[in-house]
This record gives structure tokens, sequence and C-alpha cells, in this order.
């Protein structure tokens, strides 16, 4: 599948992405064919441009939109003064459609969005033609795991205790957990962090 759907809590869409373009090559040469786009501000006809271009010295060309699918999480009926706006977001769709219909195998268009709605009307379109993979924010006992697993990565492990406190004071920002874990790894230097290490070295706890 030549189209990736990737949206819910953005470190881990943006780890997401990461794994992909890993699989998909060398990291500079797939860099140097690399087109990030704005979904705010995208215009699907000069994205068909980008989509149809092939990759310079590697196998893949990837295209990232980020924040597009949102714009469509408003499903109301239309009144008189919106009309106008709603048919072109059909035209839009229809463009969308034609874009990934041409795109050469080489091409890969990955989407990535913040939460979304479950009748997001853009997003039901691309389902079918689309890998999609949703990554839903993480709490309690799922909040607890991805820290020791993260922690792992790490070279570390962190305690029962530490593990509360962060979660009392951080909650499931998981792009801020990951930063004092990063803090408290170096500081703990391959033993259990404990909630001292946190009490010292993260802000909001000291």
């Amino acid at each position: 599948m030549s189209v990736y759907i990737l949206y819910g809590d953005n470190f881990l869409t943006d780890k997401a992405l990461k794994d992909i373009q890993t699989q998909l090559g060398h990291p500079e040469l797939l860099q140097a064919n690399t087109h990030v786009i704005s979904g705010e501000s995208l215009d699907v006809s000069s994205m068909h441009t980008f989509c149809m271009a092939l990759p310079f010295m590697t196998e893949y060309r990837t295209i990232v939109v980020k924040g597009y699918l949102g714009k469509f999480d408003n499903n109301r009926i239309p009144r008189k003064n919106q009309r106008k706006k709603s048919t072109s977001k059909l035209t839009e769709w229809d463009n969308l459609k034609i874009c990934i219909n041409d795109m050469p195998p080489s091409t890969i268009l990955i989407f990535v969005d913040g939460m979304l709605k479950q009748n997001n009307s853009m997003l039901s379109q691309l389902r079918q033609y689309s890998t999609v993979q949703y990554y839903p924010p993480l709490y309690a006992g799922k909040l607890s795991e991805w820290i020791q697993e993260r922690a792992k990565t790490k070279g570390t492990s962190v305690d029962i205790g530490a593990c509360k406190m962060l979660i009392q004071h951080i909650g499931g920002d998981l792009r801020s957990l990951d930063v004092e874990l990063e803090k408290l790894a170096v500081y703990a230097l391959n033993r259990t962090i404990n909630e001292d290490d946190v009490k010292l070295l993260v802000p909001e706890i000291t």
C-alpha cells in the first residue's frame, strides 16, 4: 500500500512516520527525497505534481502531509452560505483520488494528523486506499508500560514510585515524558530511576 494515514497522539504518530521512513531506504537519500506539506494550506493540484515526481538515487520518494484530515472533522450539513465551501471539498476528494490513482509505485504518500472523529468525511473516503494506523492517547496502566519500555530503550528502568510520580505531574504528554526520561537516564547512569531522581530533575516537581 502506497498511502498511509497515521493519526492520534502526536509523539506516537511521529515515531510511526520515522519507522516507515527507516524501512524505505538510506536515511540521507530518503531525506533528500521527502517533501513535507502543511495540510492547512494544501493545494491538491500542487500535491499531484509532487506525487508524480520520481525519486533521485533511491527507490522511494515520500510525500508527508501534516494536519490535513482534521479540516474534515465537521460533518454538519452546510448552511446556504457554506454550500460553496462544501462543494469545493467534494471536488477536492475527487482530485485527491485522481492523485492517488496516478502516483507511481515509487511514491509513498503519508497523512499525519492528531485526533480525528471516526465520522471524519475524508478519513472515511481514504480508508479504502490507505493503511490506517490509529495511536490513541495512553492512560493509567498503558502509560506505565510505555514509560518502562521507553526507559529500556535508554538503557535504564524506572521504579514504581518514580513512574507514578511522572504520570501524576506530567500526565500523558509523551513528548515531555520522553525528554524527562532522557535526562533521568543520563543522571541515573545504568541504575534504576527512583523518586529522589525525579524530584531532583523534573521541573514540574521541584
